[in-house]
């Protein structure tokens, strides 16, 4: 029997997915992504892949993640994971 398929819109429950990854790993990714007292190394890992992924793929992320936070942790969020980037003529955040 072949194994399941993801479909193409998994990747848009970020909840389920965390979740999952705690129970794969026997870790506390969830906790540790939605506490704001992180939100600086999560910023910095953020920006180190997010052009890895599609805009829209990294707004849906970022939505869950500070869907609970505080407005300065969001910006702090914001502020550094889109720090250097530009739009299509170059111009820069």
């Amino acid at each position: 029997m072949d194994a399941p398929t993801q479909e193409s819109g998994d990747w848009r429950d970020v909840h389920r997915n965390i979740k999952r990854m705690d129970q794969l790993y026997d870790a506390t990714f969830y906790t540790w992504l939605k506490s704001e007292d992180n939100v600086l190394v999560t910023a910095m890992y953020l920006h180190r892949i997010a052009n890895e992924y599609p805009l829209e793929r990294i707004a849906n992320a970022l939505k869950w993640l500070v869907s609970d936070w505080r407005w300065e942790s969001t910006s702090i969020l914001v502020r550094h994971v889109t720090v250097d980037w530009c739009d299509k003529d170059g111009v820069c955040v």
